[in-house]
Parts: C-alpha cells; sequence; structure tokens
C-alpha cells in the first residue's frame, strides 16, 4: 500500500495533541509482542482472549548506531540468573507464568533490569491496541461522522464502558446479530437492543448513558455501513497494520521485528509517494539482544494494562498509595524509563484511543503531570 497522505495526515494529528513527536528519526528499532491471540471473536458464547489482555507490540529503540553490549548483556543474565543454557532470556524467566503486575514490579529481577536500561542510552517504544475497544468503533463510526476526533473517541469510549461493564449481555446481542455482519434489514433491531441493554444499566454505575442512547436513537436508520460484509462474530482477524504503520510512520528508522510467520505472510509491500520501503526485517529473537530486552518490556507493559483495565477511572488515583514499599519501588522505576523515554521523543508512546485507559495509563505513570 502507499502510506504517504495517510503518514502526512497522521503526523498532523498527533502534532496537535503532543508537539513533543519526532517521526523524522533516524532510529533502531527492536519489537516483540504480547497477548497476541491471532484473532479475538465470541466462541461458544463468550469472547475468546480475556477483555484485559490487549496486544502490544514495542520493546527498546536507540538512536545511534547498534551498540555492542554483549559484555553487559552476559553481566545482565548473570545478576537475573538466567540459566547458562538457555538461548534467551525471555520475560517469564523474570516474573514466573501466572503472576500479575504487582508481583512483577516487586521482584528484584524485574528491579535489577529496570536499572540497568535507565544507565543504557535505550528507550521504551510501544503501541497498545485494546482488542475490546476497537471491536465496537465501527457501531459509532456507521451512526454519526464526527468531524471532531475527539468527540468520535468520547462515544466509542462511552459505548466500550457499558459493554465492558455487561458484556455478557452484550455478547448476547452480537451472537442474536452477528454482529460484526449485520443485515441492513436487521440493523435497526440491533441498535434497539442496544439502547435496551445500555438503559438497563443503573445510573450508580455509569454515568452519561442518555448521551449514548440519544445518538444511537437520532440515527438508527441509517444504514450501517461498516457493520455489512463482514465475518460473522470475528471482531479482529489481524494485527499487521501495528507493523506496517511503525515503518511508514518512522520510514528513515530501520526495524527489527521478532519472527512471526502469520504476520509476515500478511505484510504487503509499503510504499510512500511510489518509494519502496525496505527499512525493516525479522530477526529470531534468540539472535538478537535487543530483541530479547524487547520482549521483557512487552511481557511487563502487559501487565501493567491488564491491571489497570478493571479499575474505576475515580479509583485510579489511590492506587499508588495503597503499594507496599517493594511495588513502589518497582513501579517509580517502571514511571522512570518511560519519562526517559518520552522526554527523548512523545513519538515512541502510541497509547490506545480508548479514554478511558489512556486516562488511567498517565494518571498511574504521571504523565498528567508531564
Amino acid at each position: 500500500m502507499v502510506y504517504g497522505y495517510v503518514r502526512e495526515q497522521l503526523i498532523e494529528f498527533y502534532k496537535s495533541i503532543d508537539n513533543n513527536l519526532n517521526f523524522d528519526v533516524n532510529y533502531t528499532f527492536y519489537y516483540d509482542e504480547t497477548n497476541n491471540c491471532r484473532i479475538f471473536r465470541i466462541k461458544d458464547g463468550k469472547l475468546n482472549v480475556d477483555k484485559n489482555k490487549d496486544y502490544i507490540l514495542g520493546g527498546v529503540a536507540l538512536d545511534k548506531e547498534i551498540q555492542n553490549i554483549n559484555d553487559n548483556f552476559i553481566e545482565l543474565r548473570n545478576k537475573l540468573h538466567i540459566q547458562s543454557n538457555l538461548k534467551e532470556v525471555k520475560f517469564k524467566n523474570l516474573c514466573g507464568q501466572g503472576s500479575n503486575f504487582l508481583k512483577c514490579i516487586s521482584s528484584n529481577k524485574i528491579k535489577y533490569f529496570l536499572s540497568w536500561l535507565l544507565e543504557k542510552d535505550i528507550y521504551i517504544h510501544y503501541q497498545i491496541f485494546d482488542n475490546l475497544y476497537y471491536s465496537l468503533v465501527d457501531i459509532i463510526d456507521s451512526l454519526e461522522t464526527f468531524s471532531n476526533l475527539d468527540v468520535a473517541n468520547y462515544y466509542k469510549t462511552l459505548l466500550y464502558r457499558f459493554v465492558y461493564a455487561n458484556t455478557e449481555v452484550f455478547i448476547k446481542i452480537f451472537e442474536k446479530h452477528k454482529y460484526p455482519n449485520i443485515s441492513e434489514k436487521d440493523s435497526v433491531s440491533f441498535y434497539e437492543d442496544l439502547i435496551k441493554s445500555i438503559k438497563g444499566t443503573t445510573p450508580e454505575s455509569l454515568s452519561n448513558k442518555n448521551e449514548l442512547i440519544s445518538l444511537i436513537e437520532t440515527n438508527k436508520m441509517k444504514i450501517p455501513i461498516f457493520l455489512l460484509n463482514n465475518t460473522d462474530l470475528l471482531f479482529i482477524n489481524e494485527y499487521k497494520l501495528l507493523y506496517e504503520k511503525n515503518i511508514y510512520m518512522f520510514n528513515q528508522s530501520y526495524h527489527y521485528f521478532d519472527e512471526e510467520h502469520e504476520v509476515q505472510k500478511q505484510m504487503q509491500p509499503i510504499r510512500i509517494n511510489n518509494k519502496l520501503l525496505t527499512n525493516y526485517e525479522f530477526k529470531k529473537s534468540h539472535e538478537n539482544i535487543y530483541i530479547q530486552l524487547s520482549d521483557i518490556i512487552v511481557g511487563l507493559l502487559g501487565k501493567l494494562i491488564e491491571f489497570i483495565k478493571p479499575i474505576r477511572n475515580e479509583d485510579i488515583e489511590y492506587v499508588y498509595a495503597s503499594l507496599n514499599d517493594y511495588q513502589k519501588d518497582g513501579l517509580e522505576l517502571l514511571i522512570q524509563i518511560l519519562h526517559k523515554s518520552y522526554n527523548k521523543n512523545g513519538a515512541l508512546r502510541n497509547s490506545s484511543m480508548n479514554l478511558d485507559l489512556n486516562y488511567k495509563f498517565d494518571k498511574l505513570m504521571r504523565f498528567d503531570s508531564i
């Protein structure tokens, strides 16, 4: 695909939100991913993946020539007590499977790793893809074309709140109408079922319901243009767009991705103004130290998102005070490395458009005070 115009529009939009962004940089990016469910859908009457486990693509970035850190990395492995027979370091070696975010950040291994990163000219980058949120956006986009993206995101987040809070009820509606593959003759009935479920939520649970109901009621007779000719109950069928996005947004940088065969098969040639971009390649993680570092970073960020998603907006400001000293020490290190990276270049940070998730992430990570 040709992305020249798309890139220009995105840069203009991003800089209208945050001027501390620079996409015309010569960095070296390394990537791994977490929570790759391949597809996100309804199966056997429920979501096939936990709604709190969001897909994250990210890792580490360098703004200089590739640094030779072999000796430092060997020292890091020794400090982390990584068995010599293991070919690579992975997040699970630092934070055991089944561990939650609070257990991870109180781990001495995680704290040593973050301290080690802080001492190096290494930065963190990430893209967060909220599966449930992006599964719902076409409903709002089919109802109304908003000239103001902030307003559009407000309504999309509002719908997300209701579906998140009452997921089982909405899954039944989606199954009944085969969402996101709604037939044109069934669309009004689909919207009316949504309204009924939103009305059924008590005022104490969620606010602003009347705004959302009014939007749906006013536009329910429109043809649901983004809800036609899709696949029954299939919400997300690929993540390759996130890979492609950084390649063309940071088109003067080079990108090393951990091998992901499904994505590699799906990706098409990427062009800007008819110039084919060749600034990326896929590597085996055990052959690349920086991809191994990326695995740890995205694993920790995945745990962070899973931790904050169930927390209510009004409660997020009290989280820090509820932590013990070990947890606070680990969290402070994570905040420092995230701020260090943001101060280097705000474009390294690419959050979800989910306003609630962004608010909680920014509050806990203190981005709201920058």
